[in-house]
């Protein structure tokens, strides 16, 4: 009986540690390293996009970072159907740096990819992605856009980057001021991050994948994107508070790193989020050091700013429309928009920007002070207050006229009205519970209820 159960502990070993007939001698071309923890409703999803690409060539590495629902018996089921996969058991929770550290350790293929156990690679990813480190040999990181699963605006709005990106792919200058590569759809030279000890590392908790692009930017890495989507996503809004204030706190900490390499910023200067009129002093300033310092391309930071900044930022409105983002500025007496140069009449009412397109009707913009943009605002607002947040309505669609969508955040949902002042809150978003309030006719707000 013992003989017995050590044969079946030996046998489960083997699966956890290798995957069914594919140990330590096999060197494929690519590994996908994934972690995953307590998803098992999500798991078979990611894993039939990663073991259905068309690029077959590679070991499918899992770690179960010590989840307790069954999520094991989910991973050893694919682990017997498929020789590709690898699977790690950590026998707690260790978090998501740790698992990544030793999927990178074990990783044997020439290129690693990065996949979330809740997202879905399209089936090309890793064949469009190997295609670019083919033609490109001095690229050590790609990635390409990202779809949101769970939302249904247009492809364009998750788009991961802007014009700039588009045309030139240098993000050793963006990056400084937010993560701008998309992390769902990365794949990186294996080599590479060895050759130079990167790794996922704890001091840079809950952007640990900022700082990891950070890492092959410092060491001379170049990193671009493929302009199409690779992979499905799924958004997380409903972390705790306490990991959105380590977020911020660990991204002031990388800008800081950044910017340092040109000149010691002032503390004020660091922020978590970077209005464009801060991110556009800053760019002027790098502008002249990097002349003498030349730490980035001096041809690129230039071309970065004058495709991101107004001639002159004090002149300047910066207007998010849902289907693209740009400065109006001012040149002479005309205003206009800075990508197309279309000529625009602005009419400004205190924190609100009237936009007069050619051949389109006036568009209404509001100003949101904590981002210094101007946001699309309709008309007939109405204002919601949540036991959570209080924040008003819009809709970004005159033709839908149930549909709204909050201005402060990018959440929309349809609403029904009731007869006793009531409406009823349908969010896009599928984890979210469908929310009723009630008009208060002092002060003219829908409470929560």
């Amino acid at each position: 009986m013992n003989k017995k159960i050590l044969l079946g502990a030996a046998t489960l070993s083997i699966l956890f540690c290798c995957g069914i007939a594919y140990c330590h001698f096999s060197k494929p071309t690519v590994s996908v390293i994934m972690s995953t923890y307590n998803r098992a409703h999500l798991l078979p999803r990611a894993i039939k996009s990663i073991l259905n690409q068309t690029y077959k060539d590679f070991e499918f590495i899992i770690v179960d970072d010590g989840s307790t629902d069954h999520t094991e018996k989910i991973l050893l089921g694919y682990a017997k159907q498929d020789g590709r996969i690898k699977l790690i058991k950590n026998e707690k929770n260790e978090g998501l740096i740790a698992s990544r550290n030793k999927s990178l350790k074990m990783a044997k293929g020439k290129y690693i990819a990065i996949m979330d156990s809740d997202d879905q690679a399209f089936p090309n990813r890793l064949e469009k992605s190997l295609k670019v480190f083919e033609e490109n040999k001095d690229v050590q990181a790609v990635s390409g856009a990202t779809y949101d699963i769970e939302n249904d605006l247009s492809p364009e709005v998750f788009l991961s980057w802007d014009d700039y990106h588009k045309i030139n792919n240098d993000f050793s200058i963006s990056l400084m001021f937010k993560n701008t590569f998309p992390n769902p759809a990365a794949m990186f030279r294996a080599d590479f991050i060895k050759n130079h000890n990167i790794t996922y590392n704890k001091e840079y908790e809950a952007a640990e994948d900022y700082d990891f692009w950070k890492q092959i930017v410092f060491n001379g890495g170049k990193i671009i994107t493929i302009y199409e989507p690779l992979t499905l996503i799924r958004r997380h809004i409903t972390n705790k508070p306490e990991y959105y204030e380590k977020m911020d706190e660990t991204s002031k900490k990388i800008h800081k790193e950044f910017i340092s390499r040109f000149y010691e910023p002032e503390e004020s200067e660091i922020m978590s989020y970077y209005p464009p009129m801060a991110k556009c002093n800053i760019l002027q300033k790098i502008i002249g050091i990097n002349k003498t310092k030349n730490v980035v391309s001096q041809e690129e930071v230039e071309r970065f700013y004058l495709q991101n900044c107004p001639a002159n930022v004090k002149e300047a409105y910066y207007v998010k429309h849902p289907a693209w983002e740009d400065y109006i500025s001012k040149e002479g007496d005309k205003y206009f928009r800075q990508s197309t140069k279309e000529t625009v009449q602005i009419e400004e009412k205190g924190n609100l920007l009237i936009v007069q397109f050619e051949n389109q009707p006036a568009t209404k913009f509001k100003l949101n002070p904590e981002t210094e943009k101007y946001h699309l605002y309709g008309d007939n607002p109405i204002v919601l207050k949540h036991s959570q947040w209080e924040d008003e309505l819009y809709q970004p669609n005159p033709t839908k006229k149930d549909y709204y969508c909050r201005f402060l955040v990018q959440d929309c949902g349809k609403i029904s009205r009731k007869e006793n002042g009531q409406i009823f809150v349908k969010w896009n978003n599928p984890s979210y519970p469908i929310e009723k309030f009630k008009l208060d006719k002092k002060t003219k707000k829908y409470i929560q209820e």
